[in-house]
């Protein structure tokens, strides 16, 4: 591998890093919510 690719790569990487950690927040926060109402939808029951 030349070094010329690799660094295309890691500047590739670099990038959707940032987005991919939002959406873990987003997908954190609905995993949340939902886990909630479920228990308390049991708790209803």
């Amino acid at each position: 591998m030349t070094e010329n690719k690799m660094t295309e790569q890691t500047a590739q990487h670099t990038e959707p890093k940032k987005k991919r950690k939002r959406i873990k927040k987003q997908n954190a926060k609905l995993v949340y919510t939902t886990t909630t109402s479920k228990r308390i939808l049991g708790a209803d029951k």
